[in-house]
């Protein structure tokens, strides 16, 4: 996403982008890295096994959710499993935490990705002035593009902003 926001709308060379993330790397080794671990929500775009060149509104989603947060109760629209686009389960993060891993896949069909919308979308009717243009972003050619993927990440990230400004916190 970044060389196509780069070369599409600030005038850059894939060159020159890929040149900028090789001396980021270890910016991101010395400073992002070490902060997983301290992190509520780790959040990870990534191609489907069946398409590595995917890199627009089809990548799957992995969030890593710690306990930390009191996170939404999701299992109305989980309970079908990943056949339809989501998968929950129990793991260790890098660091041997248990950590919840919510997998959503970037081919998810419009009515999965409705349902799980309109659920987070009731707990939180504070935010419904977002709804218009949650999970928009601008490909490569200019054109506006829809990613339930996406949607559904900044949808969770806004539930989690929601409920800390209400001062809903983890027991």
């Amino acid at each position: 996403w970044k060389i196509q926001r780069d070369t599409g709308k600030r005038g850059y060379t894939v060159d020159e982008v890929k040149a900028s993330l090789e001396k980021r790397v270890t910016d991101s080794v010395d400073f992002i890295q070490p902060q997983r671990t301290f992190a509520d929500m780790v959040v990870q775009f990534y191609p489907p096994g069946t398409d590595n060149e995917e890199s627009g509104a089809h990548l799957n989603v992995r969030h890593t959710l710690r306990p930390t947060l009191p996170h939404p109760d999701l299992s109305p629209v989980l309970d079908a499993g990943i056949k339809n686009g989501f998968r929950l389960e129990l793991a260790r993060d890098v660091d041997g935490k248990p950590v919840d891993v919510l997998d959503i896949s970037g081919a998810i069909d419009d009515k999965r990705a409705k349902n799980m919308e309109d659920l987070l979308w009731k707990l939180i009717p504070e935010a419904q002035h977002l709804r218009d243009n949650v999970g928009q972003f601008t490909d490569e050619k200019n054109n506006n593009v829809l990613s339930h993927s996406l949607a559904l990440s900044q949808l969770l990230i806004t539930y989690h902003m929601v409920k800390a400004a209400l001062g809903h916190h983890a027991i």
